[in-house]
């Protein structure tokens, strides 16, 4: 059997990583803004939807209060049919103390059956204070609740708006993931083309072309890395040169010469000791 061959694996670009790792954190971070933005926001206009029901409620119990203390149908009706003139009110509703209806309105899509949706709320009414000449009962005879006003609100305004603005919330946060990227992805191409360089330059010095000086652009991490680069290839360079002043010399000496290392292996012979060998070999 012969064993399966590794695929090679393909270089991954340093810039790549990068881009794809800022991506990553922008897309998180921008999610967890997006979520608590629009949570906001909700509540922001679950809360201003709560304080117009209320309003309304209570200006509605306040002008049912002698009417639904006398019993007046005819002027609980009135109040009723006025307080629909709000576009977003679907409904109000009147009932007494025990909680038998009085008077209301609803708009008609309410009463087919509509499916939008609503917030409710209701109020309770009690009775007028009694003050100056109109005092005719006392107010300890009266009860403490006379009915309850009931209001329906619809919400089809506020969900048109919380769905634009999530809309242009998504388009924002794309906008800045897509202009930030953009940013990073240039200036890192800046601060890498150095590196590069000094990859070209490697190759170059990889053919033996040792006089050649690596190009220091900046003096920043990659601008270190190569002063350091240079003062090996310095160093390189000198031993090289050593290196070959000693075989030539080696070669040019009449006497045989063999180098062994400390294991006893021959490491060099000059050409005397080859002719040597191969006189002796020969006989």
């Amino acid at each position: 059997m012969t064993a399966a061959r590794s695929r090679p694996q393909r270089p991954e670009s340093l810039l790549t990583r990068v881009i794809t790792s800022s991506l990553v954190l922008a897309g998180v971070s921008i999610t967890v803004l997006t979520i608590a933005f629009l949570i906001a926001i909700g509540a922001a206009f679950e809360t201003q939807l709560r304080l117009r029901a209320r309003s309304l409620a209570d200006f509605v119990a306040s002008q049912s209060e002698f009417a639904m203390l006398v019993g007046d149908r005819v002027e609980l009706e009135n109040i009723a049919t006025k307080a629909m003139a709000g576009e977003d009110v679907l409904s109000v509703s009147l009932t007494d103390a025990s909680g038998q209806r009085l008077a209301g309105a609803e708009r008609q899509a309410t009463r087919n059956g509509g499916s939008e949706r609503r917030f409710e709320t209701q109020r309770d009414v009690t009775p007028p204070n009694s003050q100056g000449l109109m005092d005719w009962e006392s107010s300890k005879n009266h009860p403490a609740k006379i009915g309850t006003v009931h209001i329906a609100l619809s919400m089809k305004k506020q969900d048109a708006l919380f769905e634009r603005t999530v809309s242009l919330g998504l388009v924002a946060a794309g906008l800045s993931v897509a202009a930030l990227l953009s940013v990073q992805y240039f200036r890192l191409r800046r601060l890498l083309e150095p590196l590069k360089r000094l990859t070209a330059f490697t190759t170059e010095v990889g053919a033996q072309n040792l006089m050649r000086k690596a190009p220091v652009v900046r003096l920043d991490e990659v601008g270190q890395l190569a002063v350091a680069f240079n003062r090996m290839l310095e160093d390189l360079a000198a031993t090289t040169v050593s290196r070959d002043y000693v075989d030539n010399i080696i070669r040019s000496m009449g006497e045989s010469l063999l180098v062994v290392d400390n294991t006893g292996s021959i490491r060099t012979a000059n050409q005397a000791a080859l002719s040597l060998l191969a006189m002796a070999s020969g006989s």
